[in-house]
């Protein structure tokens, strides 16, 4: 959490600890799958105390950004769970959801080999 609200780190630690979880589970490095068109009604509010909401993306937006990510294993089963929460059922399917959140990127050589692999398609990038 470089350069957080030292209150916010402090809170942070402390979830930590009390999960047993590591110190920096709560870090900003998911900004650089952020996307640009999203709009509030992508997001959820998690939880609000004291005037403080924490929002998190809803399965759409989460499927796009773990298609762009696309990091093999690491994100292999989360792009599963995302598809099923999502109901898609087909590579176009997931192609639209992606264009919707990054038309102006294009969707990886291992993310379309995962979604061709997950329904027997043969997409091509």
């Amino acid at each position: 959490m470089y350069g957080a609200n030292p209150d916010v780190e402090k809170a942070a630690r402390t979830i930590a600890y009390r999960n047993g979880w590591p110190e920096n589970w709560l870090n900003d490095q998911v900004k650089q799958f952020a996307s640009h068109f999203d709009t509030a009604e992508d997001w959820i509010n998690f939880d609000v105390r004291d005037g403080v909401a924490i929002r998190v993306a809803g399965a759409r937006l989460l499927l796009a950004m773990k298609l762009l990510a696309a990091r093999g294993r690491r994100d292999s089963q989360d792009i599963d769970c995302l598809l099923d929460a999502c109901a898609i059922k087909d590579v176009d399917g997931a192609i639209a959801i992606f264009d919707r959140y990054y038309p102006e990127e294009e969707l990886s050589e291992r993310a379309l080999r995962q979604l061709n692999d997950r329904f027997g398609g043969s997409a091509t990038v």
